[in-house]
């Protein structure tokens, strides 16, 4: 299929990530400029762009990783680890595709898909609003071409595993309640998991349940 919006997912949130390293060094630079009188236009909103502007030039971009070396460092070394945690992610995906749908992690969809199937070509990537740990590398949620919504967890797995165990086993005692596990295909160093979307309780006998599970 067409990667273009996959790698289109990756800039948009290269770009987020970087404008956050460097949103403290910007907001001195603009205060700096509009001290000096370096910024034109006739309102804040005219004089910010112009900043924008200049310091997207090859010369504003020289002279700010000029000034803060450290930050050119930080930016570098976040383009580097962003890059390399895509490339692995896809090497993954490509690698274990096979193994998902058997493993039930496409959710309800999974029996439909068969043994091998998959939902299609992957179309998005989004990061998740976890933290991010070894080199830039996150939860991430993944898009295919049929709407499947697909868990990618850069970390190992098996607590999930053992708390599924453990689920069921208590969820086969006489009148314990129906509890629902994630679904998850722990692969060491990393693995997938099944997406869940968040959803209000519909009936009154929805709340009671919800809450039988939560204890």
């Amino acid at each position: 299929g067409d990667g273009a919006p996959v790698l289109a997912d990756f800039r948009r949130q290269l770009t987020r990530r970087l404008a956050r390293i460097a949103a403290r060094t910007l907001v001195t630079e603009l205060h700096e400029a509009r001290r000096l009188g370096r910024l034109s236009g006739e309102g804040s909103e005219e004089r910010f762009r112009d900043f924008v502007a200049s310091t997207a030039r090859r010369d504003g971009l020289d002279r700010l990783v000029t000034g803060y070396p450290v930050l050119a460092r930080l930016l570098a070394t976040a383009c580097l680890n962003s890059a390399d945690a895509f490339a692995e992610l896809v090497a993954r995906l490509a690698a274990d595709r096979h193994l998902l749908a058997p493993a039930g992690v496409f959710g309800d969809r999974g029996g439909a898909l068969g043994a091998s199937a998959g939902p299609g070509a992957l179309t998005g990537v989004e990061a998740g609003a976890g933290d991010s740990h070894r080199g830039g590398r996150s939860v991430m949620l993944l898009r295919f071409a049929d709407g499947t919504r697909l868990v990618y967890k850069p970390r190992p797995l098996a607590a999930h595993r053992h708390f599924n165990s453990l689920a069921e086993w208590f969820g086969s005692l006489p009148g314990a309640p129906d509890l629902r596990v994630l679904r998850v295909l722990d692969r060491g160093d990393y693995g997938w998991a099944e997406f869940v979307e968040e959803r209000p309780c519909a009936s009154e006998a929805e709340t009671g349940q919800f809450y039988r599970r939560q204890g």
